[in-house]
């Protein structure tokens, strides 16, 4: 897993065929010195382990950062309006195919009747007008909902998430930005930070 993540740490599109090369002319790689790893792993072996992962085990690393940020006053410096935080909901496909679906894939229907199975995420994030730079907070999956007829959708998700992080509202000023699909009235009248 930590050979996975070194693409974010070292901000490399194509890690593991960097620390390959590097290994190749210097003898020793990243993957070896900064992560303890004693062989660098192939994509299908990372595979093969990130995906016994539930992707729900992370959030928790993402409410840490957040909680260390805060405590370290590192937020203050995205405070907008007086003490207002920014977060900006959007939505995101991370995957498409049609022909590989899984049972968590939404679907598209085209008018050929050809069949787009897909993968989408919401994926809020802090902003603030004077940095170039965000903060992620935990993602919320855009799946098949058990119970719901309709699929499930961007404004859904965005509901479950707001309800999620209801904390967060009550310890901060946050004003939730979105596109258009977020602006109209049940949406809005939902919004429980707003009471």
């Amino acid at each position: 897993m930590l050979g996975a993540f070194g693409a974010f740490y070292m901000q490399s599109s194509s890690f593991l065929d960097y620390q390959r090369h590097l290994d190749g002319r210097e003898g020793r790689n990243n993957v070896e010195s900064l992560f303890g790893l004693t062989q660098i792993p192939s994509l299908e072996q990372i595979r093969n382990i990130l995906d016994q992962v539930a992707a729900t085990n992370l959030f928790e690393i993402f409410e840490r950062i957040y909680q260390a940020l805060e405590q370290q006053g590192y937020l203050k410096s995205f405070e907008v309006l007086g003490s207002t935080l920014l977060v900006a909901l959007d939505g995101t496909e991370y995957y498409s195919s049609q022909s590989i679906s899984c049972p968590c894939c939404s679907t598209r229907t085209s008018r050929k009747g050809e069949v787009t199975y897909s993968h989408k995420a919401i994926l809020p994030v802090i902003v603030t007008p004077t940095q170039s730079a965000v903060i992620s907070l935990s993602p919320v999956f855009i799946t098949p909902q058990d119970g719901h007829a309709k699929q499930d959708c961007e404004q859904a998700a965005a509901k479950r998430w707001i309800g999620a992080h209801q904390p967060m509202a009550r310890a901060s000023s946050v004003t939730l930005l979105g596109d258009d699909l977020f602006s109209r009235q049940p949406m809005c009248e939902d919004d429980p930070w707003s009471t």
